[in-house]
């Protein structure tokens, strides 16, 4: 299968986010919307799930021979909960910080070993609710993520 830069991120992010307990759907957009994942909400368990937007990026050049891509995403952590009980609502956003800090954890831990480049500067996280046909409660996190792509340029 031909690699792309996105495929590449898509391939560094996705195994982190399943290895978060609980998370029950990870899934990437088509664009710029979660639409995907109101679809699957239809039809499978996707709660408490992780949706990101399919990032846009930029080239960086550390000058040493070594190319990255700087993603920008951001991931967007759901738990469902009654629209009626303040309690459970505050239990899912709860849940969606834990899950949402799991994964930056796991990302920042990585940039430690250089497997990525992770600015914790770049990060912030703002508490979303999610009210179609389900009920959902969590939060949206902007993050950029860079990642080592001289192969697909060099290869």
């Amino acid at each position: 299968m031909m690699q792309t830069p996105t495929k590449r991120f898509q391939s560094y992010l996705t195994p982190i986010l399943e290895s978060i307990p609980d998370v029950q759907k990870v899934g990437m957009s088509d664009g710029a919307r979660i639409d995907r994942f109101l679809a699957a909400s239809v039809s499978e368990a996707v709660y408490p799930g992780i949706f990101f937007i399919r990032p846009k990026y930029v080239g960086y050049d550390v000058r040493s021979g070594i190319l990255y891509h700087r993603f920008h995403t951001i991931l967007y952590v759901f738990t469902k909960a009654d629209q009626n009980d303040d309690d459970g609502q505050d239990e899912a956003f709860m849940n969606s910080e834990w899950i949402a800090t799991q994964a930056v954890e796991k990302i920042f831990q990585d940039s430690l070993t250089y497997k990525c480049l992770f600015d914790f500067n770049d990060y912030q996280a703002e508490p979303i609710d999610y009210v179609t046909t389900d009920a959902a409660y969590g939060y949206e996190v902007k993050l950029v993520i860079g990642i080592q792509v001289n192969d697909i340029y060099y290869p």
